[in-house]
């Protein structure tokens, strides 16, 4: 697919929709974002927006769709497989700033999140992980709730095995 250039009237629909302080154009984008941490790929959008919200997104997508405008999404720049990296320029949306916790479901502990929440120093959630038995306990701050926090506790039921009681976490 063949993608086109951003143009000021691209810039100003944005500006139009998104406070123009959360959208960040050329020069002025930090060459972090042109990266992520696997290295080796580069390549700088021409407009970075802070998102915050599922409709702010749509509206972006919507438009980027209909002008043939190439777009990425962004969390917090950790991944290892150059997915984030605006390889074709274009929009990238950064979405820390959806950082909302959405529902806690004491019941089927499930804890629901706008994808921002993460990143270390968020401070804005504590998980305490336990098992049964007392094989591994801790209280760990982290806001990496789909990686870390999931790794952890697949490893935790790896490690305790099916015979015994699974494994449980509560927020603190």
């Amino acid at each position: 697919m063949a993608y086109k250039c951003i143009e000021s009237k691209d810039i100003e629909f944005i500006r139009s929709i998104i406070e123009p302080e959360r959208v960040i154009v050329g020069e002025m984008i930090s060459e972090d974002y042109g990266h992520d941490e696997l290295g080796g790929v580069e390549s700088m959008p021409e407009v970075l927006i802070k998102v915050r919200s599922t409709k702010e997104i749509s509206a972006i997508m919507t438009y980027a769709n209909g002008h043939k405008l190439p777009i990425v999404v962004r969390g917090a720049g950790t991944g290892l497989v150059g997915a984030a990296v605006a390889i074709c320029g274009g929009i990238m949306l950064e979405t820390t700033g959806m950082n909302k916790i959405l529902e806690l479901d004491r019941e089927n502990l499930t804890l629901t999140v706008e994808s921002g929440v993460g990143g270390y120093g968020h401070g804005s959630i504590k998980i305490n992980f336990s098992i049964y038995r007392g094989i591994a306990a801790g209280n760990r701050e982290t806001g990496m709730v789909f990686g870390k926090i999931g790794i952890f506790l697949v490893f935790i039921i790896l490690t305790v095995g099916i015979d015994h009681p699974p494994c449980r976490f509560g927020l603190t």
